[in-house]
């Protein structure tokens, strides 16, 4: 291009962070959840990492439900989550087996916190399963 000076670019400095509270601990630390002794934080701390890596495959998002595969290190996992009925389902064995809130349906609930930007139907959800959510 003729007439134009071409800047170097530094690009040590070109990296973007991109920044996201999570919800779901916030959620859960009102809640009254210690996130320190149960261990919950770690794996929805990886929200971003999961979402960057692909490994969310949303089948169904609209108002109050998401339905989406979770790819965890073992496998994947295919999460529902119905804010509107009070029900999930996620075909990891920690909830099959122990009919636990599980950290795929946390991650489930994060990605639909991050994509809808609406929480309080995710607030009266975890209020109503805090006693099945597992450590791991």
């Amino acid at each position: 291009m003729s007439g134009t000076t071409e800047e170097a670019i530094d690009y040590t400095k070109a990296y973007v962070e991109l920044e996201h509270t999570l919800t779901v601990p916030q959620i859960l630390s009102e809640l009254g959840v210690d996130l320190s002794t149960r261990r919950i934080y770690r794996p929805l701390g990886d929200f971003m990492v999961y979402l960057n890596q692909r490994r969310f495959k949303v089948i169904e998002l609209r108002r109050r439900y998401i339905e989406c595969f979770v790819k965890g290190w073992t496998g994947e996992y295919r999460v529902i989550v119905d804010l509107k009925r009070l029900h999930y389902y996620c075909s990891c064995p920690h909830s099959r087996i122990r009919r636990a809130l599980c950290k795929h349906v946390l991650l489930a609930l994060e990605l639909y916190c991050y994509l809808r930007q609406e929480i309080g139907d995710v607030a009266e959800f975890l209020r109503e399963y805090l006693d099945r959510i597992v450590e791991w």
